[in-house]
């Protein structure tokens, strides 16, 4: 298996641009975007493209992650199909598509047979995320890779040619599980609707805005915190029994950006997702980061271990800005668990001890 990621590139570091956001909710938008950290942006260097290296007739298991801070990605390798098999490491059942969209966080396994005449070819990665107009180094046609074959003469490829969008592409409600099992009747419902507030870089679920406890949630469980009212209402923590089956809607929406939540610690069942209007309780696939957006979202997921588990926007800077929430089963049984020892005790100290700027 190889590994490919596609990420973005900024220039400037998370903090100032973190707090150029909260002083103007304008979004910051990265300098480029990279293939397994290299990527060029107008006006620099040009770096040589990344190189991904096959042999004729052989067949390759990619694994295609997007590790980026918000960027959402187009992939698709020249001339060449994909057979996806697996998403978010759960495996599908195989599907092939030529193109793949890919929200931050999320990861896909495909296969890729190197059938083509010897020679080198693109792989593309063109992103969106924020308007470039912003940003006037961003290019993201040139976020590119190549594949060479053995054989091949080291150069470029030809022209590049923009992923299809219309044919080929994946469908996230078209992948069915490798091992398909109904999905659970829900104990409990939530639905998230997601709000900004205007001109302020401030986001809500439901009206409140998620802003981290200075004591962190696992220690307020230890300390003898077991119900909802046992938290500060902006740490959108919900409580629950081991066992529970808890449904989130994420209701249509009129916003573009097509948020990719992320549950920490456990997948759960797409049983609606937001390319298509079907509902799927028989054999939904199950991932950890899905859309929320314009068509409406529904998951499903079994609260079978205990400890706070972090459900959040994947886009870096909407979760600063408020789109987090903790799933919290079982709180007496999170003690039970989570024995503090010595080395435990000695992280506080070891941590104060550290400089001011790596705190």
């Amino acid at each position: 298996m190889q590994i490919i990621q596609v990420g973005d590139w900024w220039h400037n570091s998370s903090i100032p641009l973190l707090q150029q956001f909260n002083d103007t909710g304008i979004i910051p938008v990265s300098d480029s975007g990279t293939i397994n950290g290299v990527g060029r942006f107008n006006g620099g260097p040009e770096v040589p493209f990344p190189v991904i290296n096959v042999e004729p007739g052989k067949r390759y298991r990619f694994r295609i992650i997007n590790q980026s801070v918000r960027s959402v990605f187009t992939v698709d390798f020249d001339n060449h199909n994909m057979t996806v098999i697996a998403a978010d490491g759960v495996p599908t059942e195989p599907h092939v598509v030529n193109t793949i969209e890919m929200l931050a966080g999320q990861r896909y396994d495909v296969i890729v047979t190197a059938d083509q005449p010897v020679g080198n070819y693109w792989f593309n990665a063109p992103y969106v995320g924020g308007s470039a107009a912003r940003n006037p180094n961003q290019n993201a046609t040139l976020n590119r890779a190549v594949i060479r074959y053995a054989g091949a003469p080291e150069e470029e490829p030809g022209a590049f040619t923009a992923p299809i969008l219309d044919e080929g592409f994946l469908l996230e409600s078209d992948l069915r599980p490798l091992f398909p099992e109904p999905a659970p009747v829900p104990t409990h419902n939530l639905s998230f609707e997601l709000v900004v507030t205007d001109g302020a870089a401030i986001w809500h679920i439901n009206g409140v805005q998620y802003i981290p406890p200075k004591e962190p949630t696992l220690l307020q469980v230890l300390n003898g915190a077991t119900t909802n009212g046992s938290f500060n209402e902006h740490e959108n923590t919900f409580v629950f029994p081991l066992g529970s089956v808890v449904q989130v809607d994420f209701p249509p929406s009129d916003d573009d950006d097509a948020h990719p939540f992320h549950l920490h610690g456990m997948n759960f069942f797409v049983v609606k997702s937001n390319t298509s209007d079907v509902i799927n309780t028989e054999n939904p696939i199950r991932r950890d980061t899905v859309a929320s957006g314009q068509a409406g979202t529904t998951i499903r997921f079994v609260l079978d271990q205990p400890g706070p588990f972090f459900f959040h926007c994947h886009i870096f800077w909407h979760m600063q800005a408020g789109l987090g929430s903790v799933m919290l089963p079982d709180p007496e049984g999170s003690r039970n668990v989570v024995k503090p020892s010595p080395e435990w005790d000695a992280l506080c100290p070891a941590y104060n001890a550290l400089p001011p700027e790596q705190q």
